[in-house]
């Protein structure tokens, strides 16, 4: 279903519905506090996107080794637009994103008790709604995904169209050109299309141009990248990404980075705080020594699969850490940048004994908050999966056909599974990077404390019927 289409879905609702139109309020009134009362937030790496999209203001050209053009292009064209208020306007454009994706979602929910439990926690996710506040590309890659998900929802209609297909994957397109963490998934998608309608050739032919625009972006993306370097790539320095990631296991072996890595830091437990101060030395003094960011792209690539190698015990522990850390850890930018004395990682300030530090962190960036909507997520996970299979056994229909209503769930959970997997395997599990899922994860919470509050009132109604019959 379009996204127009979408909405005026949504407004029919809205007609009919009070509930609706007081949430819609609620939320427009949020964000107007969150745009009145804060000023744009930047991070760190904020200004890796600020300068890629000076260059192309002054040369009409991009190029960056780490970044891909998405995020410089929007922030040129703010700059272009509002001068010095263009950190101000991309935090409008981004509020006004979330308040559609809103739109979005309710119109895709089934029923109104779904609706208000969504709008409930969405009203509430601080991690979601303070990164539209800050300047990088987190949020923008949750529009994006969300809205190629949301190409893909049937609702009232038969199949999926080609048509649908094709803007599916013209947002994804866009997001692979927001952040780099989204160029593989293509393919990963294929095996989802086995639950499409319809025989091999047909779901090639969907596939086929679901991909057509994603692999075209990824091409241009790489022909600038080689017009600049002569390295036919992506991304000139992904390798980084992990690097710092692994740092306290790395085994630089016969390497010729070997040399810059002090062997008095490695093989021993490091916070992230210390990670990102140890790894950031090493890299600085591996880039002012005249390598290209290409040859020490390679060689960090060869380094963290010999270190995994060597050590797969530790990769092991270290993934399901970060998996746990993924899910369960928490950001408020608001109370981050506005509230003193407050942790900047819940566990190291358990582990420091600072008690006060880390429930202020607990309070504030609401832990507990989402590891509810995780419970909510994992149980929805779990009891479609044993739905699904009692049904395939009781069922003598083996094709995949009726699986195809059920598409933009598919779709939404193999997203949330591909991005936990690209950043729990090669980067840490920060709550910044589940940024892009959040939508998706409240939805499945939705729907789960939605089933969950039907199976009390059914329990409860079952009760007198016993007892009359005893």
């Amino acid at each position: 279903m379009a996204t127009g289409r979408l909405l005026s879905f949504f407004f029919d609702k809205v007609k009919k519905n009070k509930i609706l139109t007081i949430f819609f309020l609620i939320i427009a009134a949020q964000q107007i506090f969150f745009i009145l009362k804060f000023p744009p937030v930047y991070e760190a790496d904020t200004a890796t996107y600020i300068e890629p999209a000076n260059q192309i203001l002054e040369n009409k050209t991009f190029y960056s080794d780490m970044r891909v053009p998405g995020y410089p292009v929007m922030i040129a064209a703010a700059t272009k637009a509002a001068g010095p208020h263009t950190a101000m306007a991309i935090v409008i454009f981004q509020h006004l994103l979330g308040l559609l994706m809103w739109l979005m979602t309710i119109s895709i929910l089934k029923t109104r008790r779904m609706q208000i439990i969504f709008s409930v926690l969405w009203l509430m996710d601080m991690l979601f709604n303070s990164y539209q506040h800050v300047i990088l590309p987190d949020f923008m890659l949750s529009f994006l995904l969300f809205s190629s998900a949301a190409f893909l929802y049937i609702g009232k209609n038969t199949n999926i169209s080609h048509r649908n297909f094709l803007l599916s994957g013209l947002f994804l397109a866009m997001a692979l050109l927001t952040k780099p963490v989204m160029y593989l998934f293509f393919i990963f998608a294929v095996p989802i299309f086995y639950f499409l309608k319809g025989g091999i050739r047909k779901k090639t032919a969907h596939y086929a141009v679901f991909a057509i625009l994603p692999l075209l972006a990824i091409n241009i993306n790489c022909f600038n990248n080689y017009i600049h370097t002569g390295k036919y790539s992506f991304l000139t320095f992904s390798g980084s990404y992990s690097f710092f990631t692994f740092i306290n296991f790395i085994e630089p072996g016969n390497s010729r980075l070997a040399p810059f890595f002090d062997k008095t830091v490695l093989h021993r437990p490091m916070g992230n705080e210390e990670k990102i101060k140890v790894s950031a030395e090493i890299e600085r003094k591996i880039l002012s020594s005249g390598y290209k960011p290409e040859e020490i792209d390679s060689e960090f690539k060869k380094i963290f699969i010999r270190s995994v190698i060597r050590h797969p015990v530790i990769f092991a522990k270290k993934t399901i850490y970060e998996t746990a850390h993924f899910f369960l850890n928490a950001h408020n930018q608001y109370a981050k940048h506005y509230s003193e004395n407050m942790a900047f990682n819940l566990g190291e300030a358990v582990k420091k004994g600072d008690y006060r530090a880390a429930f202020r962190k607990f309070l504030y960036s609401m832990h507990f908050f989402y590891w509810v909507v995780f419970l909510l997520f994992a149980a929805y996970l779990v009891i479609t999966i044993l739905h699904a299979l009692k049904n395939r056994k009781h069922n003598t229909d083996t094709s995949s056909a009726p699986y195809e209503k059920y598409f933009f769930e598919i779709y939404s959970m193999w997203l949330i599974f591909y991005i936990t997997a690209v950043t729990v395997l090669t980067c840490q599990g920060d709550a910044r990077y589940r940024v892009p899922l959040q939508p998706f994860m409240l939805y499945f919470a939705a729907i789960s404390a939605d089933r969950l509050i039907s199976s009390i009132k059914n329990r409860k109604k079952s009760i007198p019927l016993q007892q009359s019959h005893a």
